[in-house]
């Protein structure tokens, strides 16, 4: 009798193996499927190249527009001049940014109003051009005559602080006011790039 019980037994464990076999083998797939998807779902993120693109895209078109029509192109009023793409007279004393440019005047300062000078030379002409580091006197190297980074972090950093310093820098009180907080921080933000990259 012993001998007839064993091959229903060896039937049921070799069914119960081959059973345990399929589903690993169904459990693996099903893993290697779920991993897949979740990795087709995952958002490819934009290539230095693509933002390179889409940067050079956004500066060529600012450099074709003239928004508000002073003559002078938006880039340049935001990264040259400094002055309002918006306002064809930043100053607000009846002449344009240009006119002010072409007769060497700044464009940020009304006329009779004494203005400190502004983060860039308005008055030299609107093209690239290379500047020569200062040279270094005796064993001094410019770093050490000034270090802008340190200057830069003693700014001030809130938006009623900022907008004193643009009145002082000539900047009329009623053009400010028109600009919200979050405008006068994102201006002063772009000031400070700008003057990083001199």
């Amino acid at each position: 009798m012993a001998g007839e019980s064993r091959p229903p037994q060896t039937r049921v464990l070799a069914g119960l193996v081959l059973f345990g076999v399929v589903a690993v083998i169904l459990g693996v797939t099903q893993l290697r499927t779920a991993i897949n998807r979740a990795v087709a779902d995952v958002p490819t993120t934009p290539s230095a190249t693509a933002a390179d693109d889409e940067e050079t895209a956004r500066r060529t078109a600012l450099a074709a527009a003239d928004t508000d029509g002073d003559g002078l192109a938006d880039l340049d009023e935001l990264e040259r001049t400094i002055t309002s793409p918006y306002l064809a007279d930043s100053d607000s004393d009846g002449r344009t940014d240009k006119e002010e440019i072409d007769a060497g005047e700044n464009p940020n300062c009304p006329i009779g109003k004494t203005c400190v000078a502004p983060l860039n030379d308005t008055a030299a002409p609107l093209v690239a051009e290379e500047v020569a580091p200062p040279a270094p006197v005796g064993d001094a190297t410019p770093a050490d005559a000034f270090d802008l980074r340190r200057a830069m972090d003693q700014l001030p950093r809130d938006p009623a602080s900022i907008r004193q310093t643009f009145r002082e820098a000539g900047i009329p009180a009623a053009q400010l006011e028109q600009l919200t907080d979050t405008q006068i921080l994102e201006l002063w933000e772009r000031a400070m790039e700008t003057i990083e990259q001199q």
